[in-house]
């Protein structure tokens, strides 16, 4: 089966949070343990509604690798096994489990530092569910604010709160660890601070790009765009979409050219200008396809005012990631219970296609005419053939007489 999954909420999200997409939610009725994961010696718990939502992010992530390993296959197979005995579905909730532990550890490091939301965080969740609200209830979106939700993986609104809760409480974590040298020390441990400032960072990926090294090599490494796991194929996107100074480096860049360093609210971003694909757009399609759009890749280094401190949080981000990677995880068997895909659907109708004629026989009837009769080109119109020899031979043999 093959699907487009919908990552528009996904992506509101995204550019709405200071980090990357979070969730931290505690195990309750319906909402099981599916893994049990030991960082550091810290033991914490994910549960499926914490794994859920980045369902499709993964299923996303590894489709590429999916047709790289069955390049014959036309559709995708969710229970075909790899070599290493695992079906590509059981892959998707593995690779959506180890994103939403990181998360989670956000979550319990929170807990551990005492650190809790706000009455102004809590108001500003409600604001962001509201602009998704407004922007999915539309008349040109059939499936609407609830149906969005699924396809996004949340079970309801409460869900998606609890999401944007967690987004709120990394940024609280992030800047209490950079405020307290202790803590700064203990979390980064061993990690590599970033070197030099955006700008100087960025123009070293440019170089690179012009030295000939590969474009989407280097943005899979080096950028920093919320945005890139939900698409990593690019943007498509039309007018105004888009910060301005983002489209207009964009329109002035023929397909597969690479920009200069383009600055931004966001930060410095290197364009690469590709061919539109609705596949990738963060909202539907115009219903009559008659819209200007624009293609897009881009490796984005954010800078925040280019402050050390901004660094710093990049930083322990990165250290709380690499913690995770490094951890161990005890998949239970409540994982296989996700479903994969979220929305699940029927593979296509087989098609009828018309019988193959019968070569022989069509060149047994190559003389027949419309009517089937073979051998006639001698009939006239009414269907006579040789008429004209038999009134010869009459005239013959009146002669002779």
């Amino acid at each position: 089966m093959k699907k487009r999954v919908s990552k528009r909420i996904i992506a509101i999200a995204a550019t709405a949070a200071m980090i990357a997409a979070s969730l931290v939610l505690t195990g309750c009725g319906g909402n099981p343990t599916v893994a049990r994961v030991t960082v550091n010696g810290t033991n914490f718990n994910v549960t499926a509604d914490d794994v859920r939502v980045y369902v499709p992010q993964a299923e996303h992530a590894l489709m590429m690798e999916y047709f790289n390993e069955f390049p014959g296959d036309a559709f995708v197979d969710y229970e075909r096994e790899f070599e290493d005995g695992r079906t590509f579905a059981r892959m998707i909730r593995e690779e959506a489990a180890r994103t939403a532990a990181i998360q989670v550890f956000f979550g319990q490091t929170a807990r551990d530092m005492g650190i809790s939301l706000s009455r102004e965080d809590r108001d500003m969740v409600n604001q962001q569910i509201e602009m998704i609200r407004m922007q999915l209830n539309t008349p040109d979106n059939p499936r609407g604010f609830v149906e969005e939700l699924e396809l996004a993986g949340f079970r309801n609104e409460r869900h998606l709160a609890n999401y944007f809760d967690a987004q709120q409480l990394i940024g609280h974590v992030l800047e209490a660890i950079v405020d307290n040298p202790e803590e700064l020390a203990r979390f980064t441990e061993g990690a590599e601070a970033e070197e030099g400032s955006a700008n100087e960072r960025a123009s070293a990926i440019l170089e690179r790009i012009n030295a000939g090294e590969d474009f989407v090599e280097l943005m899979n490494t080096y950028s920093e765009d919320p945005g890139l796991a939900s698409f990593p194929d690019g943007y498509t996107f039309g007018p105004f979409e888009m910060v301005p100074e983002f489209e207009q480096a964009t329109r002035e860049l023929a397909i597969g050219e690479v920009s200069g360093l383009v600055r931004t609210t966001h930060g410095y971003h290197i364009v690469m200008r590709i061919e539109p694909d609705i596949t990738q757009m963060m909202r539907p399609p115009a219903e009559d396809g008659d819209e200007e759009l624009f293609g897009a890749m881009h490796i984005l280094i954010q800078d925040a005012g280019g402050s050390e401190r901004d660094a710093m949080m990049h930083t322990v981000f990165d250290a709380f990631q690499q913690k995770v990677e490094d951890a161990e995880f005890e998949f239970l068997g409540a994982l296989d219970n996700i479903p994969v895909p979220l929305i699940p659907v029927d593979p296509p109708p087989d098609v009828d296609l018309p019988p193959v004629p019968d070569l022989e026989e069509d060149e047994d009837d190559d003389d027949e005419d419309e009517n089937g009769n073979g051998d006639d080109d001698d009939e006239d119109e009414n269907g006579n053939g040789d008429d004209e020899d038999e009134d010869e031979d009459e005239e013959d043999d009146e002669d002779d007489e």
